[in-house]
């Protein structure tokens, strides 16, 4: 049975997003760092899926009976509602297996995540409603420390590797030693490797490590970094070290997130001249950004640092929200 003191602590934590308008999913430390009792990790889709589920029920997630998702907002995690069936049956069928302490003993706790989820056969702006098992909600109330995933953020990743270390890495980087050291066996557990798959450390370090870091130093506001510890000539350990970016640095990868997943990987990995954005000032003469008159963009050219980034950033904004892109471009000549 939770204590007042427990609920009170997890619905402070579980709603402050909430409360203060930020787009953050406030996810159990418990559930970051999870493993499969089956030897198969939630899927991308899946683990995206589940993590929005997470933010739609907040601080009501340790009540006992159901909660509503609408298709729409478990859409953003695959794009697509012809999934959600899959998606939904992944979830609901999938065994985690938690270390945790129940009555000061330690251990593995090995459940499941839904009791139940009811999807109707209707249009897809419909609801699915859900409802957690005892133990993951017991689990959601009582836990002692939490990750703050950034939604966009989740949604932006395009490996599983990669979100799986973003939230190890959300729930360490605010802390003051932001490192943590596993066995290779346990890493790759934890970040959902298929046992068979990439066993040499060659192809662990490329397709998982390298590949994660290169994406959430892109997108995250924290960098990621891993140092291989030896012994003899194998490796044994990984140390993991997730450091808050400054200022400049959070901003620059806000400014990621918020363009086209279009050339993100190309942008990633220096494969775009960003300065032949410069030449494409002549049509923006003849077209331009609606109620962004030519003078501004020409001063934004001497003003501001990386003024193709600003302009491309606007542009992009401006064909999915008529208005945004001059919004962009003001606010950019006024800070």
């Amino acid at each position: 049975m939770l204590s007042e003191m427990e609920i009170g602590r997890t619905l402070r934590v579980a709603t402050e997003a909430r409360r203060t308008g930020l787009d953050e999913i406030v996810k159990a430390s418990e559930l970051v760092e999870v493993r499969p009792a089956r030897g198969q990790h939630l899927s991308l889709a899946s683990r995206k899926a589940l993590n929005l589920m997470i933010q739609t029920a907040a601080g009501e997630a340790w009540r006992p009976g159901d909660h509503r998702v609408s298709k729409k907002t478990l859409r953003r995690s695959h794009e697509s509602n012809d999934r959600l069936d899959d998606i939904l049956r992944e979830i609901g069928s999938t065994i985690l297996e938690i270390r945790h302490t129940i009555d000061g003993k330690p251990g593995t706790l090995r459940v499941p995540i839904l009791s139940a989820s009811f999807e109707p056969d209707d249009s897809e702006d419909s609801y699915v409603t859900f409802r957690f098992t005892d133990e993951v909600r017991a689990l959601l109330a009582s836990s002692e420390t939490y990750a703050a995933l950034e939604t966009k953020v989740v949604l932006a990743f395009k490996s599983k590797y990669s979100l799986a270390l973003y939230e190890l890495g959300a729930q360490l980087s605010g802390r003051r030693d932001p490192v943590k050291t596993y066995t290779v066996d346990d890493l790759r557990q934890v970040v959902g490797v298929p046992p068979k798959a990439m066993t040499r450390w060659q192809d662990f370090r490329r397709y998982v490590l390298e590949l994660a870091a290169a994406e959430i130093n892109q997108l995250a506001p924290f960098d990621m970094t891993f140092t291989p510890i030896k012994n003899g000539r194998s490796i044994e350990r990984v140390e993991l070290q997730f450091w808050r970016k400054g200022m400049a640095k959070i901003v620059e990868a806000k400014t990621e997130i918020d363009r086209h997943s279009i050339g993100r990987k190309a942008r990633r990995e220096g494969k775009v001249d960003k300065v032949a954005i410069a030449p494409a000032l002549p049509p923006l003469r003849l077209s331009g950004i609606p109620g962004v008159p030519i003078e501004d963009i020409e001063r934004l050219m001497k003003a501001v640092k990386r003024p193709q980034d600003v302009i491309a950033r606007a542009m992009d904004a401006e064909k999915s929200t008529p208005g945004r892109g001059r919004e962009i471009i003001q606010s950019a000549l006024t800070d």
